[in-house]
């Protein structure tokens, strides 16, 4: 009279296809509410999740009479407004994306931001320069260039710790901002084109550049600049990058086919994007919870990548079955302990069988198969009460990882 309903997670470096198809340009979490995940599509589509990504709505309307959504962002303190950078300029949503209003201007918006420690100010990078709002949306004017003609504004960055902070990349080179666009000055900037710029979060000096193929780095504000991207793929175009609001050293760059980590301030570069092979990347986001996770746009749908929580102590499991790998199991029953799961005996060829007891309730017993030992692999509960079964899965050569979760519950047949 029971089922075992599940869901399969993977985890960094391995990523898993959870989300939803269909194309998408860009992709932005709702910093007051990072269950509240945002994804821009092809025209008139929207897509929203409200639990982090595991379920998508996609909301389709004539508000947004667009060919495509370039830019997204969300308001700091309220996770319901929402404004998205077009061909047709910027657009609001004050509920969640359900229906939109057009801010203006009259041209494409390349990138839209909002001023996290003033949020009725949003800048637009756009077609003929940078326009800054300063009364939620009412209003424009043309903050860069001031005087001259038009020139086109590839990105818009405004500092996370320091708003007053902004950064253009531009067709005629970097500039910077210390007064919300009042003034501007250009920083000297090696040879390359930059593209688009990220600032530390926590150290707003720290600056990465993005080139179509190089990644630049500086630690004072642009006054001096180091190659950043040397372990990172030559073959293809560099998407953006974001840096871990926890751990400053962790940043994350996106390639038009792949996502990149690195842990020690983007010296060295290691690709945790497996299972996105085929895919044209847009745009990617952090949300670091008790964990990070990063939301990726494709051209063929949004993709979730979350970090491996750590594995309890104790020794790994081992079994002829898969030489080469090790296994943690941990079974969690309502309102206990987890325990770690043991190495049964008698189990099919190829298999591994685990089972723990869990305090006056029935033994959990789960069954791992593997058609291919560098493929996944298949959890799935043979014995169980209601818990939640987890397995942590380590390749003993190269040490990458693999993250599987399932839900056993009580269901009526």
């Amino acid at each position: 009279d029971r089922d075992v309903t599940g869901v399969q997670t993977c985890a960094l470096p391995i990523s898993c296809s959870r989300g939803i198809a269909g194309l998408a340009y860009a992709v932005a979490v709702a910093p007051s509410d990072p269950r509240t995940v945002y994804a821009g599509a092809g025209p008139n589509g929207f897509f929203r999740s409200t639990d982090r990504g595991e379920t998508w709505s996609i909301l389709v309307t004539q508000d947004l009479n667009v060919n495509g959504i370039m830019s997204l962002a969300v308001d700091p303190t309220r996770p319901e407004v929402v404004f998205a950078g077009t061909d047709a300029g910027v657009f609001q949503s004050l509920d969640r994306g359900v229906t939109w209003r057009h801010l203006g201007p009259l041209e494409p918006v390349y990138d839209v931001a909002v001023d996290p420690g003033t949020p009725s100010t949003i800048y637009a990078a756009a077609s003929t320069g940078a326009l800054r709002s300063m009364d939620g949306g009412t209003t424009w004017t043309h903050v860069w260039p001031r005087e001259g003609p038009d020139l086109w504004v590839r990105h818009l960055t405004v500092s996370p710790a320091r708003p007053s902070d902004v950064y253009l990349t531009t067709s005629s080179g970097l500039f910077a901002s210390a007064d919300r666009g009042d003034s501007w000055t250009q920083i000297p900037y090696p040879s390359g084109e930059p593209y688009r710029v990220t600032v530390d979060p926590q150290r707003p000096s720290t600056l990465y550049v993005l080139e179509d193929r190089a990644l630049k780095k500086s630690t004072d504000g642009g006054l001096t600049w180091t190659a950043a991207g040397d372990s990172l793929p030559t073959t293809g175009f560099l998407i953006t990058a974001v840096v871990d609001p926890v751990r400053p050293d962790t940043v994350y760059c996106a390639t038009w086919n792949n996502v990149f980590r690195s842990t020690d301030g983007a010296a060295t570069w290691a690709a945790v994007g497996a299972g996105l092979e085929g895919k044209i990347l847009s745009d990617l986001a952090l949300e670091h919870s008790e964990t990070a996770t990063l939301h990726v746009s494709t051209f063929t749908g949004v993709f979730e990548l979350t970090e491996l929580p750590p594995p309890p102590d104790g020794e790994y499991l081992t079994t002829r079955a898969f030489p080469g790998f090790q296994f943690k199991v941990l079974i969690t029953a309502p309102g206990q302990e987890g325990v770690v799961g043991r190495v049964e005996p008698n189990c099919p060829a190829q298999t591994l069988c685990v089972s723990g007891n869990v305090r006056r309730r029935t033994d959990v017993r789960i069954q791992v198969d593997g058609g291919r030992l560098d493929g996944p692999f298949t959890v799935k509960v043979t014995r169980f009460t209601d818990s939640q079964v987890e397995v942590w899965v380590e390749r003993l050569a190269t040490g990458d990882r693999r993250y599987y979760r399932l839900d056993a519950v009580s269901t009526a047949r």
